[in-house]
């Protein structure tokens, strides 16, 4: 044995891997994670991984992070001070179990196992209530939204369609929701000199440098390009002429048309569908114009909708339980997950009313959560399904649960003091069928509205975004700056670098350092969403047509910090 190969056997010695299904979002991409003894020693990319092929984007390659995380929660929280499972079993657990059944809702989000969703749905059946509700409130929830169109579903995506695409249409910030989908992507589009990558969005992202043809729109006109674009691949849809549309949308109609020829001429073609939380002016008309589109499109396309989690809607639309916690019908609510409400600040002040309010969450939460906040498992230490855009994947643990935390399962077993079997997650209810009438009629009134005036005090618009290497505010503790642009920064007074304050019609108050950028637009302003300090920025609204919760940009206003 050479004094080198000597050397990696004593390194290797105790090494341990553990390969699991990264759950950071829906690309389903596999990881190991590296163990030595009790400590995690790093992540590695397995070559042979179908989809991913030995890539990960920052956060699966932060997986060692997160697991060890400085914020980790590891003991009950209640009403911010730190307590112990003991005290919650019995303080928590026969007060709920009495509780009317009308009086209990049951909500759940993100970081949840199929096996465990059904969990829940056991749970509230055993309770007795019918008050069950996805409190996942992320813009991409509306692709939930089904078009009620007599044409039959698209078979469902797969990567070898992205592979073999011949033109590819990306609508949003696809690689930011998924950021290994950018090599299939970009493989398809170089693959030969006349396959064609193009891109819609309001700003200018890493996805939109890539593109043959970058249609960059006023914040909100997105839906109104896409129902253009039903127009010319498919018989005339009244009332949307390329030219208008353009004219209002402040894009090239030439543009539009060179889309529309692409995907008339393309035999596989994919369109691609991303929103973002206070980005996406109204996320149901996004995905619902965009179903449209696809819809209308001949031939064999399909539709992949980038998306970081996908968490089933309830029998009950979110927005219905807020209500009832208002009206002081609902008095007490449970949440398993990982993000509400923390990922909502403007949602926080609504749950006020209640008397009892318990949720679960992996990391400790920025400030005090009145109620119960109780320590969970991450998925990378469960066992369990998820569902990814290609399909259902099992999951290994890679370690086992953190100290302090507890598995879903554990939690409703004490609440009920016994075991529980799932119960089958309902179909989609009938309230997430929208018809196609109520989306062109959306965009003809769209149309016709004459343009507002300018607000002479909240005079920007801020938009947001949510980087890759920096999913929710964990892995960075660097400040974001605020992006503008030199014609904004010059009225101002600001240069680069300066801070500024900021206050948004919400009531959001922050202080940010300026950034002079090139990706948005004059009025226009960015913001990186990943904390809570930030998000609070921007408010959370009811959509009138179907009850679900969204996340708008807002109008700004802003000076130079002195």
């Amino acid at each position: 044995m050479t004094q080198g190969s000597a050397l990696r056997a004593t390194l290797d010695s105790g090494i341990e891997r553990a390969r699991t299904t990264c759950t950071f979002c829906r690309m389903g991409c596999e990881l190991e994670v590296i163990r030595q003894g009790w400590r995690i020693a790093g992540v590695e990319y397995p070559a042979d991984a179908p989809v991913n092929r030995g890539r990960l984007c920052p956060r699966g390659s932060a997986s060692a992070l997160l697991l060890d995380h400085p914020m980790r929660l590891a003991y009950p929280l209640k009403d911010g001070k730190e307590s112990t499972w003991p005290e919650f079993f019995a303080e928590t657990g026969a007060r709920l179990r009495a509780t009317p059944s009308n009086e209990l809702a049951i909500t759940y989000d993100r970081n949840l196992t199929r096996e465990e969703l059904e969990l829940v749905y056991g749970l509230a059946n055993r309770l007795g209530t019918e008050n069950v509700a996805s409190a996942y409130q992320e813009s991409e929830a509306c692709f939930d939204l089904r078009l009620d169109t007599k044409a039959k579903a698209a078979p469902a995506v797969t990567l070898t369609d992205v592979l073999g695409a011949d033109t590819i249409l990306i609508a949003g910030d696809a690689f930011a929701k998924m950021p290994v989908l950018a090599k299939p992507v970009l493989d398809a589009r170089y693959q030969a000199r006349d396959r064609r990558l193009y891109c819609i969005d309001c700003v200018k992202t890493t996805t939109a440098g890539f593109a043959h043809k970058f249609i960059c729109t006023e914040p909100g006109f997105e839906p109104l390009v896409m129902l253009a674009l039903a127009g010319l691949v498919g018989p005339k849809l009244a009332g949307f002429d390329c030219e208008q549309v353009a004219a209002k949308c402040g894009v090239n109609p030439d543009d539009l048309r060179e889309i529309a020829e692409g995907f008339g001429k393309t035999k596989k073609g994919v369109v691609i569908g991303a929103t973002t939380s206070g980005r996406t002016m109204d996320p149901k008309f996004f995905s619902l114009a965009l179903q449209l589109l696809v819809s209308r499109m001949k031939g064999n396309k399909r539709l992949l909708i980038a998306a970081e989690a996908a968490v089933p809607p309830g029998p009950c639309r979110f927005s219905e339980v807020l209500a009832a916690i208002e009206s002081g019908e609902v008095k007490t609510l449970l949440n398993l997950g990982d993000g509400f409400p923390r990922d909502y600040p403007g949602l926080v002040e609504r749950l006020s009313k209640l008397d009892l309010l318990v949720t679960t969450a992996t990391m400790r939460p920025a400030g005090v959560t009145p109620g119960w906040v109780l320590p969970v498992a991450m998925n990378l230490e469960k066992h369990g399904s998820f569902s990814t855009v290609w399909g259902q994947v099992n999951l290994s643990p890679v370690l086992t649960p953190a100290s302090g935390t507890r598995l879903v399962s554990e939690i409703v077993a004490g609440l009920l003091d016994d075991r529980i079997s799932g119960e089958s997650v309902p179909e989609s209810p009938d309230w997430l069928k929208v018809p196609v009438k109520s989306v062109t009629d959306q965009g003809r009134a769209m149309l016709k509205r004459p343009e507002t005036e300018p607000d002479p005090e909240f005079r920007f618009v801020l938009l947001a975004e949510q980087p890759a290497y920096d999913f929710r505010g964990i892995f960075s503790q660097v400040v974001h700056p605020l992006l503008m642009t030199r014609s904004d920064a010059g009225q101002l007074g600001v240069e680069d670098g300066d801070r500024v304050k900021l206050e948004t019609r919400a009531g959001g108050k922050l202080e940010l350092p300026a950034a002079i950028s090139d990706r948005v637009g004059e009025g226009t302003m960015l913001v990186n969403s990943g904390c809570p300090e930030t998000r609070a920025l921007f408010p959370c609204e009811v959509d009138k047509l179907t009850g679900i919760v969204t996340i708008p940009p807002v109008r700004a206003k802003l000076w130079r910090s002195e």
